[in-house]
């Protein structure tokens, strides 16, 4: 039997499926018998991947510490024995912590094969590690690498880190994993994903938690070529060193009703998201940004020769060193149905910036503000190779913003821009003139009025 998880399914329905398993439950205390207890533990995957039948292990509660990796696969040392393809495996903890002693050799805990089905439930992954040895993955995956289909609910991920990506969880290309109801806090990778690190598919994310990660590139989750979708989840105060303080997508993302509050992507783009690949497809609806950071482009979020859709999203005080406060855009974007206040740029477009594509539908855009240009949009930065660049603005309400010229609205020479049916109110230029400046075309529905 094989667990499918094309969808997302409850934990009760999964745990229900394995009636006919083989059951066993640890009796060792860990706080008794610390030794004891990693010894049964061992025994018990041991066990179940020569009987290669459904197996479901109930773990004490308390702390397994590990010492030592006692097992050396070709990617590296690990705690517990490799989970074998054709093996499924269920791992269920009562108030129970998986623990790398302090100042012990690093090891990751679980290797899961490919065809393996490996479900979680119920457990703390604490201070797994992985650095770089003479072993391709060595240094991938702090607490778990992933080859199988694995299911994460109710598992928590603290302090694990590795030296090259997925400090918590690396789910490698052959590797299916779904994550429900988990908290990841202050997991760090050197370079890829301060908690996943996710090159396979991921068809859910759900009602998830990550807090105070780190990594070079995609502080909570780096997506490279694979599938990721994130619903209901929150990510507060995750950095990157470069790009994308919360998540880093090169591929398809898809973002629902999440919430992202003061991530910072300290030296790059995409304070909170930056998606960064010519045939990536991000889609954001119903979520919520506060507080974001980046020292270059896109506050919030920074689309890359890439292609967005955001909808119905509030996007409030995120800040960009550089241009787009809230969204910076060089691909394709629209953006609909969305509310934007008092984001900031250091240079232009305090709310939005496009030198790409974009359409905005619908939206507030009220008290942003850029240092130059464009206290709401700016679509000031032509680029030779981007001839077809385009901006259209429909039924949306542009006020208040401020700039030190074109408050609302500035667009560059070249290109095509429209704003239709909607209203240009009170914006405010600090050296004087025109709420909006550059070639744009404005139909009669358009109302302007400029700041007294």
């Amino acid at each position: 039997m094989r667990m499918s998880m094309v969808n997302l399914v409850g934990a009760a329905m999964l745990l229900a499926s394995l009636t006919n398993a083989g059951e066993v439950t640890l009796q060792i205390s860990p706080s008794a018998d610390p030794v004891g207890a990693v010894a049964e533990l061992i025994a018990a995957v041991q066990q179940a991947g020569v009987a290669q039948e459904e197996t479901q292990i109930t773990l004490a509660p308390g702390t397994y510490i590990f010492q030592q990796a006692s097992f050396r696969s070709e990617d590296g040392p690990c705690a517990l024995p490799v989970i074998s393809g054709n093996q499924l495996l269920v791992l269920r903890g009562d108030d129970t912590t998986i623990e790398r002693a302090s100042g012990a050799a690093p090891f990751r805990f679980l290797d899961i094969a490919e065809r393996a089905d490996v479900f979680v439930t119920g457990v703390t992954f604490r201070r797994g590690r992985a650095e770089v040895q003479t072993r391709p993955l060595a240094d991938c995956g702090g607490a778990i690498l992933n080859r199988g289909r694995l299911t994460l609910h109710t598992v928590t991920a603290e302090g694990n880190s590795s030296t090259l990506s997925g400090g918590f969880l690396r789910n490698l290309a052959e590797g299916e994993l779904v994550v429900e109801n988990c908290r990841f806090v202050g997991n760090a990778a050197d370079a890829f994903g301060g908690a996943i690190d996710n090159v396979g598919t991921i068809p859910g994310v759900l009602g998830s938690h990550f807090e105070k990660n780190h990594a070079g590139q995609g502080g909570g989750a780096y997506a490279a070529w694979g599938t990721s979708i994130f619903r209901e989840c929150t990510f507060p105060e995750n950095t990157a060193g470069v790009d994308g303080g919360a998540i880093r997508e090169l591929r398809s993302g898809q973002i629902q009703n999440c919430e992202f509050k003061r991530n910072e992507a300290a030296a790059g783009v995409g304070g909170a998201i930056s998606l960064q690949c010519p045939r990536a497809l991000l889609s954001v609806a119903d979520s919520y940004f506060e507080g974001n950071r980046s020292k270059l482009n896109g506050g919030a979020v920074d689309v890359r020769a890439a292609t967005a859709v955001i909808a119905g999203s509030k996007f409030i005080d995120n800040e960009s060193a550089q241009s787009g406060g809230a969204i910076g855009s060089s691909g394709s974007t629209q953006v609909g149905t969305s509310t934007f206040v008092g984001n900031k740029a250091g240079k232009d477009g305090g709310a939005l910036l496009s030198h790409g594509r974009m359409i905005v539908l619908s939206c507030q855009i009220k008290n942003n503000a850029a240092v130059a240009r464009g206290g709401g949009i700016s679509d000031s930065n032509y680029r030779a190779d981007n001839p077809a660049r385009t901006l259209t603005i429909s039924a949306s309400v542009l006020a208040e913003n401020t700039s030190a010229i074109a408050p609302a609205i500035f667009t560059g020479e070249e290109g095509s821009s429209v704003i239709s049916k909607s209203k240009v109110l009170d914006n405010r230029a600090l050296e004087g003139g025109s709420p909006i400046v550059g070639q744009i075309s404005t139909d009669f529905e358009t109302e302007v009025v400029e700041a007294r």
